[in-house]
């Protein structure tokens, strides 16, 4: 796999924007070594820079579990596994899942990751439950052939946030019908909600109107940059030191 410092989440790319947002870091041969490069993007062409790019918008799918105990391994996603002859989508009758915004339903958002895969640039997760945003998540695409490919992903604060409600993970992976999210425990009576911002979506319909199938979005800007600001006289000591 190559490395992909210079991939893009997002379409965006002017002077305000986050670089370390931006940028994945380190995507070395042996961290992802026999995981999948089309799940993670990673080997595809970056996106277009588009300064009119629209800002991604998320979508936002909220877990909740209406038990007075743990529930584990959580399904989300994974349409074409979960979506038809399977009850409350894969998931115990305390496990609810809804859509956070709009009048859309999760079944017919899982019908839509069918038909128009999106690429993840950001994940926000938010809970009252301090536990539950750190509990870690399990990145699942299964292929036609059988073969499973899986990523541990682990949220962790960052060191500079004061909120304590909410974690972000900047990891880029792309959603269709056989993408799948598993979380380790939904904590009892506890609800989190999953902040997927897209960084790149496919709509074939555009194509019957002459325009293009792909979409790129703008960065959120939900992560902003932290600046430290030196003095020229300190910048002058370092070098001479």
């Amino acid at each position: 796999m190559k490395n992909s410092t210079n991939y893009r989440y997002f379409a965006e790319a002017s002077e305000n924007s986050n670089e370390e947002f931006l940028n994945i870091q380190g995507f070395a041969d042996d961290q992802y070594a026999g995981f999948d490069s089309e799940l993670l993007s990673a080997d595809a062409s970056p996106a277009q820079t588009n300064a009119n790019a629209a800002t991604s918008a998320p979508f936002i799918v909220s877990i909740a579990n209406s038990s007075t105990s743990n529930v584990s391994n959580v399904l989300a996603l994974g349409a074409n596994q979960n979506l038809v002859g399977v009850t409350n989508f894969g998931n115990p009758s305390s496990i609810s899942i809804t859509m956070g915004s709009g009048s859309v339903t999760y079944a017919e958002f899982l019908f839509q990751t069918q038909q128009q895969p999106f690429t993840v640039g950001l994940t926000y997760l938010q809970s009252t439950n301090t536990s539950q945003i750190l509990t870690a998540f399990t990145l699942q695409h299964k292929e036609a052939t059988g073969r499973l490919c899986q990523d541990p992903i682990i949220p962790v604060f960052d060191p500079y946030q004061n909120l304590q409600t909410m974690t972000i993970t900047k990891r880029l992976f792309t959603v269709d019908g056989n993408t799948m999210l598993t979380f380790n425990t939904i904590y009892a009576s506890a609800t989190l909600n999953v902040y997927l911002y897209p960084s790149n979506k496919i709509n074939i319909r555009n194509g019957l109107l002459g325009a293009s199938v792909e979409s790129a979005y703008g960065n959120p800007k939900i992560v902003q940059g932290q600046t430290l600001n030196v003095s020229s006289a300190a910048l002058q000591a370092l070098k001479s030191a």
